[in-house]
């Protein structure tokens, strides 16, 4: 796998520290690599590997810190051998 590939986006909105610890611990459990990490003046991007440990890192973040999940998925590509549709999926995760 290259080490550019990602598979979700998990968006945390506005940053915590605190939060983004928690994500790079599950991630580290669940065996995803993160790929890259953006941070901007209004949170922090986070590039993961596996689309479905994002969504359990995004409901396991829900359940421990009080927040709101958004989840909206786009179109990528198909793939060649199978020809599934492959989807990328960003997951939104607003502190309240």
């Amino acid at each position: 796998m290259h080490q550019d590939y990602y598979e979700a986006i998990l968006q945390i909105r506005p940053k915590k520290q605190s939060v983004l610890d928690f994500v790079r611990n599950e991630s580290m459990r669940s065996n995803t690599r993160i790929s890259k990490e953006i941070t901007k003046d209004f949170g922090c991007d986070i590039y993961l590997s596996s689309r479905k440990s994002a969504v359990q890192i995004s409901k396991k973040l829900k359940k421990n810190f009080n927040g709101d999940l958004k989840v909206s998925k786009t179109l990528h590509s198909r793939d060649r051998l199978t020809s599934k549709l492959i989807y990328r999926v960003t997951i939104l995760f607003r502190l309240r």
